[in-house]
């Protein structure tokens, strides 16, 4: 960045002018601030285009002092993007130790960012989100690409192709793009898709299964995204982080972590204060104690044994509901009866 001239004053964060109360009613684009299109099918189209020429320096004019026209291509300096500030995403997911984002990076460093990022200019941001600042410099707020700037930050990039749609800085719009985004590659959120779902549904007034069918999702991919939000937020932070290869630090994937979700608050911290594996039908069982020091096993819930079960009936589902403590003292007192009966 170059620097600034003698005597020259020194860029504040800008915020959105104050208009005495009275709401911007459109962009400069011409967009109704209040207008909300197909944003599907508006995303997926933009990702297919962004995916076919991208822009390069060459096609930056180092006179420029700002963004193409609203829905145009170009390229610009690393410095003139700001992560979306109310970015959906954990901290976790920019650690610069995350395997993932260093193979991202160090691919963007071998062959440069192939695939356009999306934004919005700073104007357009501000109107729709006027309590955020933005750093002086910045000219656009990315809406779908915010890895991409990250992992071209750590590698030292100068700059990024991108496409301006000024229409995605109206929040509704901006949670849909990302939920459509994550739709084509793995490795999203899933506690904040449903964050994002459920938002969204909130303010169209639409059931999950409107929801699911206009935005081209499946009834049960939407249900199990807006079930995790029943979780206490420790295991909310669980499923943020966990990954396939994390199973094994006590992380949950969304499909073990739906279970839990269908436990109430109290039953969660319980299961929280087990340790993992994170497994609800741990709660059945008590710990083990010592029965020669005077305690006693006990079961803590009903073991119910269903009408006209066999012997060998009785047998599964006390192994299935016991700890192997207790299921053992059960079998020394049947056998220890059976030894005392007199013989016929």
């Amino acid at each position: 960045m170059p620097a600034p001239k003698a005597g020259a004053k020194p860029k504040q964060p800008r915020q959105a002018a104050a208009n005495n109360g009275q709401s911007q009613v459109r962009l400069n684009s011409g967009l109704a601030s209040t207008a909300h299109s197909n944003i599907t099918s508006i995303v997926n189209e933009i990702i297919k285009e962004s995916d076919i020429e991208p822009r390069t320096r060459q096609d930056f004019d180092p006179a420029s002092d700002g963004l193409v026209p609203d829905g145009e291509s170009g390229w610009a300096p690393l410095e003139w993007f700001a992560l979306r500030p109310d970015n959906p995403r954990y901290q976790d997911d920019y650690d610069e130790d995350d395997e993932d984002l260093k193979a991202l990076a160090d691919g963007a460093k071998a062959i440069g960012i192939l695939q356009s990022i999306l934004v919005c200019s700073d104007q357009a941001w501000l109107e729709h989100n006027p309590n955020d600042v933005l750093p002086p410099d910045v000219k656009a707020v990315v809406i779908l690409g915010n890895r991409r700037l990250t992992a071209s930050r750590l590698r030292g990039l100068d700059g990024l192709p991108y496409r301006r749609e000024d229409k995605l800085a109206i929040p509704r719009n901006a949670r849909e793009a990302g939920l459509q985004e994550n739709s084509h590659r793995t490795g999203g959120n899933p506690v904040l898709e449903g964050r994002d779902m459920d938002l969204i549904m909130q303010e169209t007034g639409e059931t999950k299964r409107q929801f699911a069918d206009r935005m081209g999702f499946s009834h049960t991919h939407v249900n199990n995204r807006t079930s995790l939000l029943k979780l206490i937020d420790e295991f909310q932070r669980l499923v943020s982080a966990g990954k396939a290869k994390d199973k094994g630090k006590g992380r949950l994937t969304a499909d073990s972590a739906l279970p839990i979700a269908r436990l109430t608050k109290e039953q969660q911290h319980a299961l929280l204060e087990l340790g993992p594996p994170y497994l609800p039908a741990r709660l059945d069982r008590k710990p083990v104690e010592d029965i020669d020091g005077g305690k006693t096993l006990s079961t803590t819930s009903a073991v119910r044994i269903p009408k006209r079960s066999t012997p060998a009936d009785i047998a599964r589902v006390l192994r299935d509901k016991l700890p192997p403590e207790l299921l053992a003292e059960v079998r020394k007192l049947l056998d220890a009866e059976t030894a005392a009966e007199p013989a016929a």
